[in-house]
Parts: C-alpha cells; sequence; structure tokens
C-alpha cells in the first residue's frame, strides 16, 4: 500500500464546500506530461537520448528531477516517470517496456524466448540452438543413439553411436537401428540376412541362421540351455539378440518383439508416441505439454504463455499484470493507472483527508477533502 497526505490548511475557511477540485496546474503535474529535459547534473546540457548511464538532476520544465542512476538491466528514467529523463530499458534480445523504475519483457526478438520467466535476464534463451530449448521453452534435444544438435530451432542428428545407423531417415526417432543385431539391417541399413530354411541372425554386424524357432533365441551362446531366450518379451534381446530396449528419459519395454516406452522419468513424457526418441517431452517446461501430453498452456489476454514446473503459467505484455492469480482470465490489470495496483500487484494508493489515483505506475493525490489541501506534493 503506497499512502499519500494532504497538509492541513491553517486558514481555510470553514465555509468551504464539501470538497474541492485540484488545479489545473495540478492536474496536469500528476498525469506526468512534463517535457523532455533539457539539462543534466551542473549546467551540463544534453538532448534525453544522450543522457548516460549515470543521470543525477535533470531540469525540465516541471522543475528539478532526481533521476538517480540508470543500473542494467532495469534502466530507469526518473522512476518510471515518462518524459522525465532519458535513461531507457535494455534487456537482451526483448522489446523492453519500463513501468514504475523497473524493466519487463513487451515482446522477444525472433528466435529468442523468455524460458525463465525472469525479466531482468531478457528473452535470454536462444530457441533455434538450445539443447534443452531447441524450438520452444522446455523441448529437449537427444535423439536415440546419437550425437544430437538443435539447428534452426529443430533436433538433428549430427552422428549416430557405433553400430547404430538412421534407416528410416527420420531425425525424431534418432539412430533408431541396430547394425550389430538387427537381421534385417545388418551391417548397414540395405543388408537382410537370409533364412534359408532357418531363422536368420545377425551377430557382430554379420550374418548367420539359427535353428531356434521363430520368437526364440540362443543369446547366451551355450548350447546346454538351447534357446532360453523369448525374442517378443525380453527388454534384453526384444525381436532379437543384443537389442536392448533403452528409452531416452525412461525405461523401455519389450511387447511382441518391438520395443516401446514401459514408463517415463519424472518432468518427462512420451507425448509423440514413438519408442525411439522415448520419452522426448520435458513436460515440466513444455508449453505445449504442460505437466502432461497434450496440456498445452493457454496464452492468455495481455500475456505469452509458459511453463514453469508443470504449472501454466503466464508472462505478462509490459504493463499489464496477473494480479488475481488466474491463468484463464490472462494478465488483466493494467498497472499504470490501476490505483489498487499502482505500478505493480497489491500496490494501493490512498491519500489521508482525501482521494489517490495512480498515474503512469505512480500513487498521487487527485482530490482532498474540505479544509486540506496537498502542499508537500506527495
Amino acid at each position: 500500500m503506497v499512502g499519500l497526505r494532504c497538509g492541513t490548511d491553517a486558514n481555510a475557511a470553514a465555509s468551504q464546500p464539501a470538497a474541492i477540485a485540484l488545479p489545473a496546474r495540478r492536474a496536469a503535474a500528476m498525469a506526468r506530461t512534463c517535457a523532455a529535459p533539457v539539462s543534466v547534473g551542473a549546467g551540463s546540457t544534453a538532448q534525453a537520448a544522450q543522457l548516460g548511464a549515470s543521470c543525477g538532476a535533470v531540469m525540465g520544465n516541471c522543475g528539478e528531477v532526481q533521476c538517480g542512476e540508470c543500473t542494467s538491466p532495469d534502466t530507469r528514467g526518473g522512476s518510471g516517470i515518462e518524459h522525465q529523463c532519458g535513461c531507457v530499458c535494455q534487456l537482451d534480445h526483448a522489446t523492453p517496456k519500463c513501468l514504475a523504475g523497473l524493466c519487463s519483457v513487451a515482446g522477444c526478438d525472433p528466435g529468442w524466448l523468455d524460458c525463465d520467466g525472469v525479466a531482468s535476464t531478457g528473452c535470454e534463451t536462444d530457441v533455434n540452438t538450445s539443447m534443452s530449448n531447441c524450438g520452444e521453452c522446455g523441448s529437449v534435444c537427444a535423439l536415440a543413439n546419437a550425437v544430437s544438435a538443435c539447428k534452426s530451432g529443430a533436433c538433428s542428428i549430427v552422428s549416430c553411436q557405433t553400430g547404430y545407423a538412421d534407416c528410416d531417415g527420420d531425425p525424431s526417432t534418432g539412430c533408431e537401428v541396430n547394425t550389430k543385431a538387427d537381421p534385417q539391417h545388418c551391417g548397414n541399413c540395405s543388408t537382410v540376412c537370409p533364412s534359408q530354411g532357418a531363422t536368420p541372425v545377425c551377430s557382430g554386424s554379420v550374418c548367420g541362421i539359427s535353428n531356434c524357432p521363430m520368437g526364440k533365441a540362443d543369446c547366451d551362446g551355450i548350447s546346454g540351455n538351447g534357446c532360453e531366450v523369448d525374442t517378443q518379451t525380453s527388454p534384453q534381446h526384444c525381436g532379437f539378440c543384443n537389442n536392448a530396449c533403452s528409452v531416452p528419459n525412461g525405461t523401455g519395454k519389450c511387447v511382441a518383439g518391438a520395443c516401446q516406452v514401459g514408463s517415463c522419468a519424472a518432468g518427462y513424457g512420451d507425448c509423440d508416441g514413438l519408442a525411439a526418441n522415448g520419452c522426448e517431452s520435458a513436460t515440466s517446461g513444455s508449453v505445449q505439454n504442460c505437466g502432461s501430453c497434450g496440456h498445452a498452456c493457454p496464452a492468455g489476454s495481455n500475456a505469452a504463455a509458459s511453463c514453469t514446473a508443470g504449472n501454466c503459467q503466464l508472462i505478462c505484455n509490459g504493463g499489464f499484470g496477473n494480479c488475481d492469480a488466474i491463468v484463464s482470465n490472462g494478465c488483466e490489470v493494467y498497472l499504470p493507472y490501476d490505483a489498487m495496483n499502482c505500478g505493480s500487484c497489491g500496490a494501493t494508493c490512498q491519500a489521508a483527508h482525501g482521494t489517490a489515483g495512480c498515474s503512469n505506475g505512480h500513487c498521487a493525490v487527485t482530490w482532498c477533502q474540505s479544509g486540506w489541501s496537498d502542499c508537500d506534493g506527495r
């Protein structure tokens, strides 16, 4: 709560009306419409745009204004008073908005996003190259059995791990084939092991045959225990020997000889249904899959959507605030002129013996009771 007071008018007549209106010049001053300053410091002159990082005292047509220092990233002008000081907001890769002396993000440059939700860092994330925020906040670039890279906001394969290959040409599935053990891609993507009246096998990237029936395999090479592995269900030998079901950010399982996602680690989800890339979505920070797959965060009025710790939140546009903490109605309050939320949520303007208003994020007396006046201008 911001308190303002009206000083006592000792000469006020008892017969004055119950309320008096502010003089026109006072009302104009409250509107903060002073012209740009023409001098700064001890007699040196400068245009508003030329004022440096330390503004000091500035003389404008409304008198001296103590601008204070412009400290990055909250480079402020007259504590946010428009047209008083030449300091401006400067936030990395962002379109800034100055409100009550603090910078906020009004918008991000192309290819950059505000993924940490902290205004002072601006739009800090390059989603064209970020491995943990590839294309959008919370989208992790980690492809199966591959060295991955985020290029132009898309996760791509740099190279495959030894013994693996990208045979389907789909970057999202990574290097999905085990060429050391897959009889359909033995040694490379194009080599299919012949059956020759028996069960084809691939071992060490070399084709062979097995006398085991389909769905069974001799994976330990011990003749005494026969075809000991059920390749239809074994997560270590799924479909064929040594084909382990290993999925990124989760645990795999084997169903009918094919690897599937069994479960995901906390904060991740298998949102595209592809076993090869596992639990690809970081549901703790993904705007499209926030908290769970398919749960997209709405942008809301006067705000951009964000996801933090699996919960939808809002990044308010400059000058707006989500003062009721309800995501569905967006950032519903315009802070520069809301007397109940002046400059920030919960900052209420009050004036003893009068009425207070909010102008450009600052409380000001707009009306005094009969017998009282605002003599100190505060």
